[in-house]
């Protein structure tokens, strides 16, 4: 009787492994399908015109490039625009109004979307969707004696970037 009862218990012992061990060769086999997913879906975003996609995109503003970029050691895609000095205006405005991107002032040797205190505003305007973040900002590049917002429109082109980090800091 005891060679019986000692088989059961083996048979429950082996049993037991076996479920342990499947449902770890699971847990494994379920975290490499979302490592998978994930490498899957970050590669397969690709350049393209993110304002016109996520239907924020202002008047005036002219879609530039797309490239792929590495921005303090994360992978990024980085959308360029640029618009008029006549415009200029409008288009900070409405990245003020929707992104909440700080307005433009002049440092230096050009405007830039700079906070007035960067201890409490963001560095950058943003737009988050259900899974994505974008980070807005607006430059003009070097200008010569155009320190005052009258002297914009003299200023050929005001450039806007928009990043799409494709990993977490």
């Amino acid at each position: 009787m005891s060679s019986l009862s000692n088989r059961g218990k083996l048979a429950r012992l082996f049993f037991s492994s076996a479920l342990i061990s499947a449902q770890i060769s699971s847990n494994v086999l379920a975290d490499e399908i979302t490592a998978n997913t994930q490498a899957i879906s970050e590669q397969s975003i690709k350049c393209s015109d993110f304002l016109m996609d996520i239907k924020r995109k202002p008047n005036h503003l002219e879609f530039v490039a797309c490239k792929e970029v590495n921005i303090q050691g994360l992978a990024a895609l980085l959308t360029e625009y640029r618009v008029t000095g006549t415009h200029a205006a409008s288009v900070e405005s409405h990245f003020v109004r929707t992104a909440k991107m700080p307005k433009l002032r002049y440092t230096c040797c050009g405007w830039e979307s700079l906070p007035a205190n960067p201890k409490t505003q963001r560095p950058n305007g943003q737009y988050q969707t259900s899974t994505v973040s974008y980070e807005i900002s607006m430059s003009s590049g070097e200008t010569k004696g155009g320190n005052t917002r009258s002297h914009w429109k003299e200023i050929p082109y005001f450039y806007v970037s928009v990043v799409r980090y494709l990993e977490p800091p």
